[in-house]
């Protein structure tokens, strides 16, 4: 609302308290001497006029040449009408229906209830000539003004009552809206999630197939130069084969890992393993000339978690680096941090060096991919940190306990370490 609309609805609000004091006094006017009645009625007018150019000007909405069209549609010009044919005979009648128009006017424009409106202007106006005529009939001046003073605050009441009930119905409407938009912004979240998932699932398919592709490739030409070649090539070709056999199965495992993690079903088997022992299993792997290990030397002998899924998401990761033809160096490393027994992160670092890295993860591949999926499974998140333009390293913060110590020594260590009191 701008500022001359709101101008002219404080100025209506003000002409309406002075035409309730005028109400009052016009009651009782019938027992003050004539001149002072005479002003009274002079002032009446002067309102009057006054309302009906407010309610003018509010129901133009700023436009003139639309203003009478609106004033004559919304029935104030009935109230008009009825006040030139009485204002010569009884003002006092006149005074209280007009009033009650604009006040009911005022109540209802922005509600826009016209009918209300104009039903309840002719009524009281009605009802008030009714009492004029009771009067002449024998009921006296004063009486007759105080029962239409009396039918005014019934029409007034029966107002505020419409008024109320509309003002909780629109209430209820704008309580409706905002449910409704909140629905809305729910569903185009979940619509979004949707959309996103889907757009995942097909990212996935699309590197699954180029990874599959390849080893197909290499196992049809290792199968027709087996059959072209001598018993020594057909070895060799075979044991090739053999290979792409099990990196084609490695790959099928890996997909069933990924939609298990996806769905929420990868089952973990949590024990009780030594995370050097993960370390050792690594270096029977991929060997020590080609990955360097390092462990940190305070971290507990014993933890407990799932040791299996510890070391397939190394080897993924190992595996997928060593897949980049220019790799110069890989390095593995462990530490850990402890609050209690039961509050332990495993820091687990893939370091590699290489040219033409990748830029982001998804360029990484589908072992990077199932990676992330099993480590959030586990309860953490693979972080990938690109430190200069041939160096990349792989992160993530495993949560684990401390298993329980078997011996003395690691008993001693444990207290020292955490600074508590425990009773061997």
């Amino acid at each position: 609302m701008n500022g001359r609309r709101q101008n002219l609805l404080n100025g209506r609000t003000a002409l309406l308290l002075a035409g309730t004091g005028l109400i009052c006094v016009v009651a009782v006017a019938g027992t003050l001497e004539k001149s002072m009645q005479g002003w009274i009625h002079t002032v009446a007018v002067v309102l009057l006029a006054a309302l009906f150019f407010a309610n003018y000007i509010w129901l133009s909405g700023g436009r003139a040449e639309k203003a009478p069209y609106r004033y004559i549609q919304s029935g104030s010009c009935i109230p008009v009408i009825l006040y030139g044919c009485y204002v010569f005979g009884s003002l006092d009648f006149a005074v209280y229906s007009l009033f009650v128009q604009c006040m009911v006017m005022y109540l209802f424009l922005d509600l826009k209830l016209f009918r209300v409106n104009e039903a309840l202007t002719v009524i009281t106006f009605l009802t008030l000539i009714l009492v004029e005529k009771a009067g002449a009939a024998g009921i006296s001046y004063d009486k007759s003004t105080l029962v239409g003073a009396g039918c005014l605050a019934f029409s007034l009441w029966i107002t505020d009552m419409r008024i109320q009930t509309n003002r909780r119905v629109k209430l209820y409407m704008e309580e409706q809206e905002m449910c409704q938009e909140d629905l809305n912004r729910i569903l185009e979240s979940k619509c979004r999630e949707a959309k996103e998932e889907a757009q995942g699932k097909q990212e996935f398919l699309t590197i699954l197939s180029e990874e599959i592709r390849q080893p197909l490739y290499d196992l049809l030409e290792q199968a027709g130069s087996s059959s072209e070649g001598g018993c020594r090539e057909q070895t060799n070709s075979s044991e090739e084969m053999s290979g792409t056999g099990r990196r084609l199965l490695s790959i099928l495992n890996s997909i069933t890992d990924y939609s298990k993690a996806q769905s929420g079903t990868l089952p973990l088997h949590t024990k009780d393993y030594q995370p050097k022992t993960v370390m050792e299993l690594l270096q029977m792997v991929f060997g020590e000339e080609t990955v360097e290990y390092k462990i940190d030397q305070h971290i507990p002998e014993w933890l407990h978690g799932d040791d299996v899924r510890l070391t397939q998401v190394l080897i993924y990761l190992l595996n997928r680096i060593i897949q980049l033809p220019q790799y110069q160096g890989i390095k593995v490393s462990m530490t850990g941090m402890s609050e209690s027994r039961q509050n332990y992160k495993l820091y687990c670092e893939v370091e590699a060096v290489a040219k033409d890295l990748p830029e982001d993860a998804k360029q990484w591949g589908i072992s990077v991919m199932i990676t992330a999926k099993i480590l959030e499974c586990m309860g953490c998140e693979l972080i990938l940190e690109r430190k200069e333009k041939d160096r990349v390293v792989f992160s993530f913060a495993l949560p684990q306990e401390v298993a329980l110590l078997s011996s003395r020594e690691d008993a001693w260590w444990f207290l020292d370490e955490f600074d508590s009191k425990v009773e061997i």
